[in-house]
């Protein structure tokens, strides 16, 4: 009985396992939250680590070309062109929901909200070293030597991305398969299109002129395919191109400024404004396209120069506005300048573009060399565009003083939140603005 007594002491009770099971149950759970909430806390700092160096890239690029922007009074003069577009009811990602995925302009708690994606154009003079195409001109090999240009087209906006399957949707959104169907994902791009005043034949270049395409459809390509770095005309003079293989775009007399200034002289308006439309200097119908991700049987000059626009990813708003001397003193109020940037009721700058409460006076749109708007709506990437003109050289020059350009970044996931504009709700993304000096 004794030897009996002495084995029972040497287990267990029921209750002391069940303890025991619950005390370890306790530590797995604190050691797994403890691992979660590290685990999410190095997500986020990485993403906003990648955030932060996005927003350098982006600041340091923009400050960079307007620094060698084209005012009315450089020599030679240079033009600007503004394009706001918005869309409604996109789709992003948001890692607060359950499945990742919510209509913005559905959001539960927060007020319908859309999308911006305007576009920036200026010409750039050349820095120090001169431009230079990326890739050679030569469309089977590398062998072809790059060309030196005099001025280049500077072009920021949303581009469309191939998809795996090589195909390309009509716009944003796209279908589910799209990698843009996401305004999260969407990418930054900036295509700087440098005018050749070198080309020969044999050429690829992007086609500034949609007449020589069925001529010579192995050189010319549609400028929206992003094929190569440089135009086949130059900015300011052509004279070196060669006449006999291009005559109409090569000749002296078709260079853009030429043109620009016939249109001038006959005050043709229209004209002037159609050319800048219809050419390459903002995407009116066509986005721009980029190829993120090359096949091995995609490895030519021109695909490679495909991926030339892809700036920076994740990247949904991205906001153009500009302020300038247009009323005296309050925007909104008497429509004479008065030499100083236009502020609101606050004295704080107003910034003038797509929904803002006060527009532009409608008297600076109407006779040459006053610049354009165009409030039509009749281009599929544009609901407003604003062209500023080379010839608006005067004492007093109708171009802005300054232009803003706000942008939101994301991680990947949309887990990382900020403030929406207003400051009311919260959003996935972060916002950043850069302000700019223009040379007026």
């Amino acid at each position: 009985m004794k030897n009996i007594l002495n084995n029972n002491r040497l287990g267990f009770t029921l209750m002391e396992l069940i303890v025991s099971i619950a005390i370890v149950s306790m530590m797995l759970f604190l050691v797994n939250r403890i691992f979660f909430d590290t685990s999410e806390a190095v997500s986020r700092g990485i993403a906003t680590s990648k955030i932060i160096s996005n927003t350098r890239t982006i600041g340091e690029q923009i400050a960079n070309d307007a620094e060698r922007m084209l005012g009315p009074k450089s020599s030679p003069a240079g033009i600007l062109i503004i394009a706001n577009k918005q869309y409604d009811n996109v789709r992003y990602l948001d890692g607060r929901e359950v499945n990742g995925i919510v209509d913005r302009a559905m959001k539960s708690g927060s007020a319908p909200k859309s999308v911006r994606s305007d576009q920036l154009c200026f010409i750039t003079s050349p820095p120090t070293s001169g431009f230079k195409s990326i890739t050679s001109t030569d469309s089977n090999s590398f062998s072809g030597d790059a060309h030196n240009t005099s001025h280049a087209r500077v072009w920021y906006g949303h581009v469309i991305q191939y998809d795996a399957e090589d195909n390309i949707a009509s716009d944003l959104g796209g279908t589910t398969l799209s990698p843009d169907i996401y305004a999260t994902n969407w990418i930054l791009g900036r295509q700087a299109l440098m005018f050749d005043q070198q080309v020969v034949s044999g050429d690829i270049f992007a086609d500034y002129d949609n007449s020589w395409r069925d001529t010579y459809p192995s050189d010319f390509q549609p400028f929206y395919m992003a094929r190569s770095d440089i135009l086949n005309t130059g900015y300011s003079n052509s004279t070196s191109n060669d006449p006999t293989t291009y005559p109409a775009v090569s000749a002296t007399g078709n260079e853009i400024l030429t043109i620009l200034d016939n249109y001038a002289s006959i005050s043709d308006r229209n004209s002037y404004r159609d050319y800048l439309l219809n050419r390459y200097f903002i995407f009116t119908n066509n986005r721009l396209v980029t190829r993120p991700i090359q096949k091995l049987n995609r490895l030519g000059t021109k695909y490679i120069s495909q991926q030339h626009p892809y700036f920076v990813n994740n990247v949904s708003d991205f906001i153009v506005e500009f302020a300038g001397d247009y009323y005296d003193g309050i925007a909104g109020g008497t429509d004479s300048p008065d030499g100083e940037i236009d502020v609101d009721s606050s004295g704080r700058i107003y910034w003038y573009g797509l929904n803002r409460t006060v527009s532009v006076p409608s008297s600076l749109f109407s006779t040459d060399p006053q610049p354009y708007r165009d409030t039509t709506g009749s281009y599929a990437l544009a609901d407003e565009i604003y062209i500023f003109r080379h010839d608006d050289n005067g004492a007093s020059p109708n171009w802005p003083q300054l232009i803003r350009i706000r942008y939101r970044l994301h991680d990947p996931k949309g887990e990382l939140m900020g403030l929406d504009e207003t400051g009311a709700f919260t959003e996935p993304g972060k916002w950043f603005e850069v302000i700019v000096k223009v040379p007026n």
